[in-house]
């Protein structure tokens, strides 16, 4: 049985599934529909005003032209892609999925990372697999979907550096792992970097603690032309 009626993945890679089979999105749907698609993913689940979303959408046409596109292509979104009517509501003049129905793994993601040192491992392991690399958002305006995976991308910060922490006294090479792995994602996370170094001491590899803040020290040079804090 499957728990929602459509899954849509965005993490590493842009997916939706109905009633867990796998849907083509990107080649059937049209632009405007997989654009609007993602901008209501992006807006996340108390969604965005109509006139907001309409705007984002049709920035060049007048507020009622806009508003009748988005209409359109709603009704198009519904019952075209989803084949079902109730999964985006409209009510009191704000579009957004309907959470009974849609379930979106970066919402899933973004709640897990909320009070992360309180969790506990299960789930933070559960919420790093979520994590399989930067949002991808069809169509989206890309300075607002790198605004989008910048939040995203600070959630998956504090989950990794969270569970790493909780291993370095009694296990610092799964720290250090996990600590190496955040980097490849955040590879200017101070946090992260912190953790090498301090791994490292902790095995006795002093000459890796030097040679890292080398790597940290040239990283931290070459994208943002300063020392590290």
């Amino acid at each position: 049985h499957w728990p929602w009626y459509a899954r849509i993945n965005v993490l590493g890679e842009f997916s939706l599934r109905l009633r867990g089979q796998q849907e083509s999105v990107l080649s059937g749907g049209k632009q405007g529909t997989n654009k609007l698609l993602s901008y209501l993913i992006a807006a996340g689940p108390n969604g965005m005003a109509q006139e907001t979303l309409a705007a984002s959408l049709w920035p060049d046409s007048e507020t009622d032209k806009a508003l009748n596109s988005l209409y359109v292509t709603l009704h198009r979104l519904r019952n075209n892609l989803f084949s079902e009517t109730t999964t985006i509501v409209n009510e009191e003049g704000r579009v957004r999925f309907n959470p009974q129905l849609v379930e979106v793994d970066a919402w899933e993601f973004l709640e897990l990372s909320q009070k992360a040192k309180a969790r506990s491992t299960i789930v933070l392991k559960h919420a790093l697999r979520l994590y399989q690399g930067p949002a991808q958002l069809p169509g989206m305006d890309e300075v607002e979907a790198d605004i989008w995976r910048l939040k995203l991308t600070s959630a998956y910060e504090t989950i990794i550096a969270t569970l790493a922490n909780r291993f370095e006294k009694n296990s610092p090479k799964d720290s250090l792992a996990l600590y190496q792995q955040g980097l490849e994602q955040c590879p200017l996370s101070i946090a992260l970097w912190c953790g090498v170094l301090r791994c490292h001491a902790d095995l006795g590899n002093q000459h890796l603690v030097h040679e890292n803040y080398r790597l940290l020290s040239k990283r931290f040079d070459n994208e943002l032309s300063m020392a590290p804090p």
